[in-house]
């Protein structure tokens, strides 16, 4: 008897066991990263089914190493994702656009872009089959401040990055006595908004090519270097170039 109520005592723990809900495993349905090619700065970032995120930086020196990591909760709108509770710690802001490949935080303590390396969400502004020497950067008072009027954020379609490109070739052409290489030469980070007049104007970064792809990140600023760098202000509705400004030599 003492074995037969063991052995019920057993069947009647499995079963319980069984019946038992399994815990549903939080399934990543966006992750962005930025792995610099010196280690110095990693980041990262995964946002999961459940509407929760975690956010990793790796920091590395030869006096140290430190890896912050932050988490919270968040709400996807079409292309915008906004930080809810406390929002966005790291760099205290609260919305963050998916934009062309990359997470794009806005309006924190500095711009920050990370490329999305797995995402099961759809791009909606995403030009395919586009020149990757381009990189966009989303308006925002707190980080350009060369627009004089209010003016708002655009994000640049397929036919205005054609439009961009005959525009700076144009300028290159009838500025041929100072800037000697062709636009294929040159990577293009542009920020572009419309004005009062609903005009697409255009702030476009143009830098000799190299190995290196942290122009998709951050707006480079370089001095000196000649026409290696220099940067056009657009108009793509009326065509026209203006606030030419050429890099001078060292």
């Amino acid at each position: 008897m003492k074995i037969a109520s063991v052995f019920f005592r057993i069947i009647i723990f499995l079963s319980f066991c069984k019946c038992q809900p399994t815990k549903k495993e939080k399934l990543n349905i966006l992750e962005a990263e930025h792995i610099s090619p010196y280690n110095e700065v990693n980041t990262s970032i995964k946002f999961y089914d459940d509407s929760t995120y975690t956010f990793n930086l790796f920091q590395k020196s030869s006096y140290y190493e430190k890896n912050e990591k932050y988490s919270g909760k968040y709400l996807l709108e079409k292309d915008t994702i906004k930080f809810i509770d406390r929002g966005f710690q790291f760099l205290t802001c609260r919305i963050a656009v998916i934009n062309n490949g990359f997470v794009e935080f806005i309006g924190g303590s500095a711009p920050l872009k990370l490329k999305i390396t797995e995402s099961r969400i759809k791009d909606v502004y995403a030009i395919n089959s586009l020149d990757s020497s381009y990189a966009f950067f989303t308006y925002h008072p707190n980080y350009y401040d060369f627009f004089s009027e209010k003016v708002k954020s655009y994000s640049l379609k397929k036919n205005d990055v054609l439009v961009i490109n005959n525009l700076l070739e144009l300028c290159i052409a009838e500025n041929n006595n100072r800037i000697t290489h062709n636009v294929n030469s040159y990577t293009k980070q542009c920020v572009a908004v419309t004005n009062a007049n609903n005009e697409i104007e255009v702030i476009v970064y143009c830098n000799c090519k190299d190995n290196d792809e942290g122009f998709h990140y951050q707006i480079m600023t370089v001095k000196d270097g000649g026409d290696c760098h220099f940067s056009v202000k657009l108009n793509l509705i009326k065509g026209k170039y203006s606030q030419l400004y050429i890099n001078g030599s060292a």
